[in-house]
């Protein structure tokens, strides 16, 4: 009976995945990618140098690496990962950070619309001195949590409502 109720406290009440889906994102990301395998076909493999000052081999290497393969691949393996739990908030960023909140340490819970761009400069990883840190990943939905102390923090969620909704659900209990 135990062992039941440990199962069931750890199976989440709220879970969602976001992936990196802005067009544009992909569109400057494939460019770049086609720069950097251009540049690379044409001073290493026909042995013509790449522009009027043309970089060093090793240089189009590293930034074959970099940009041709290493930037295409972080941003597809790239998701925000939001479980709701009864004690608290997980959220992994992957591949670059995770976070865990205590439902203790929320003061409020707010479904809201924001401005990423004005807001917080953007998506990603974000920490703003006006508005606080925010895990975001796309759009202008998400729900902002007040924790102790007044910071902010913003969750971005294409289901903002339902989202706000079960970590008030795990509050309450």
């Amino acid at each position: 009976m135990v062992q039941a109720d440990v199962t069931v406290s750890r199976q989440p009440l709220f879970s969602e995945s976001q992936r990196l889906t802005q067009p544009w994102v992909w569109i400057l990301v494939v460019l770049i990618a086609l720069l950097a395998f251009w540049s690379f076909i044409q001073q290493i493999v026909f042995n013509q140098p790449f522009g009027g000052n043309a970089a060093p081999d090793w240089l189009l290497w590293t930034l074959l690496a970099a940009f041709g393969v290493g930037l295409p691949t972080v941003l597809a393996m790239a998701r925000l990962d939001t479980r709701v739990y009864r004690d608290r908030i997980h959220l992994r960023y992957v591949p670059f950070a995770s976070k865990s909140i205590s439902l203790d340490m929320i003061e409020s819970v707010e479904a809201r619309e924001y401005r990423p761009l004005r807001e917080y400069g953007g998506w990603g990883l974000r920490w703003s001195p006006w508005a606080g840190s925010a895990f975001t990943v796309s759009g202008k939905h998400g729900v902002q949590l007040v924790l102790q102390g007044g910071r902010r923090f913003l969750i971005g969620s294409q289901q903002a409502e339902q989202l706000a909704g079960a970590i008030k659900k795990a509050q309450s209990h």
